[in-house]
């Protein structure tokens, strides 16, 4: 069973999106403190991360850099979901080695045809 970690301190967003891809069979833990993200990862290990961008403390440009710097879960593809849509933020985003940049709000088929995709270019990778 594929597994996915959703870090986001909105409760609401982490629960919704929790059921949402629970229904698809994947396995979900989540994840509202940036501070124990990188150490949720490792104990999870991830198939596939979907990171918040702004949260309190460490923001999600950081746990993702933090995440391709650590060899046990570099190759971990990270979807970074946003309300936020600047340019700038994209590319911060790109530097810190985001997989994707989702932005909020969008249709949940979309949003689970975009995890199949990367999850798939994940198994083909390993």
């Amino acid at each position: 069973m594929e597994s996915i970690l959703i870090i986001d301190d909105d409760p609401a967003t982490t629960r919704l999106l929790e059921v949402l891809l629970e229904r698809e069979g994947y396995r979900i833990q989540t994840e509202n403190l940036s501070a124990n993200a990188l150490q949720t990862t490792k104990e999870f290990s991830p198939h596939l991360i979907i990171l918040d961008l702004m949260m309190p403390g460490t923001d999600g440009l950081e746990v993702c850099q933090r995440v391709k710097e650590d060899p046990e879960i570099s190759e971990t593809p990270v979807l970074m979901f946003s309300a936020a849509d600047q340019p700038e933020l994209r590319e911060q985003a790109a530097q810190a080695g985001v997989n994707q940049y989702i932005t909020k709000p969008i249709h949940p088929n979309e949003l689970k045809q975009i995890i199949k995709d990367w999850l798939s270019k994940s198994k083909a990778k390993k």
